[in-house]
């Protein structure tokens, strides 16, 4: 799985190169590419790898060949995972400010008293 999937991540991901790894799975969660963590990959090798399940390219590729637009379908339910991100992104931050954490900085962490810098 992620040994295969890295190794031609590694080729097809070089710098400049425009290609694209998809890691298939049959069932409904990924296959582990944890030992792609381990490997010593560009960000570019990284960012070429992508993840799909089998069973609904499959169902994408029937759709299509009767004329459906399947990218539009995609673009749509893509847009409706961002903007609920977005939303609870803003609710964090918001229930941060209220509750007086930093001004509602997320990455910013208040230490406990009596920590001290080595």
């Amino acid at each position: 799985g992620g040994l295969v999937v890295s190794a031609v991540a590694e080729r097809v991901g070089a710098e400049g190169s425009s290609g694209r790894v998809c890691a298939g799975h049959t069932g409904k969660n990924c296959n582990s590419l944890d030992i792609a963590k381990l490997m010593n990959l560009s960000d570019a090798a990284r960012t070429c790898v992508v993840m799909a399940a089998l069973p609904d390219l499959i169902e994408a590729r029937g759709r299509w060949i009767l004329g459906e637009d399947v990218d539009a379908q995609a673009l749509a339910e893509e847009t409706k995972i961002y903007e609920s991100k977005e939303l609870a992104h803003t609710q964090k931050l918001a229930k941060m400010k209220q509750e007086g954490d930093a001004d509602g900085d997320e990455n910013t962490k208040k230490r406990k008293e009596g920590w001290r810098q080595k």
